[in-house]
């Protein structure tokens, strides 16, 4: 692993420690659209995770705002599935309408973005 990605890797690591180490057993973690929002998700490795620049996130499809960070769900959500879990994932983030505009709705789009497992 070249020294950077080594660097990264371990800044990750150290980052993922600080929120997780606090409550081991959390399943999802849970930030309602944050000033800085790209800071919020812990990503398991920098392989895979979101790159804004490549692939922004979609403004909602129903009113045209922009989304932001609202949940993400961590790999430990698998073990409530037990062993034969046909699901894998790294982590699912979620983001959400800043306008709320399918609130009357009883479903609403919004977007979800995986990151692999391995």
């Amino acid at each position: 692993m070249p020294k950077v990605g080594f660097f990264i890797f371990f800044i990750n690591k150290i980052y993922a420690y600080k929120y997780i180490h606090k409550e081991p057993d959390q399943v999802l973690r849970y930030k309602r659209w944050p000033e800085e929002d790209d800071k919020v998700a812990i990503w398991i490795s920098s392989n895979g995770k979101l790159d804004r620049q490549k692939f922004p996130i979609p403004n909602c499809e129903n009113c045209g705002s922009i989304r932001k960070f609202e949940m993400q769900l961590l790999p430990q959500f698998l073990s409530y599935f037990g062993t034969q879990s046909f699901i894998d994932f790294g982590t699912i983030v979620v983001y959400t309408c800043t306008k709320s505009c399918g609130e009357s709705e009883s479903h609403h789009a919004e977007f979800a973005f995986r990151q692999a497992s391995t």
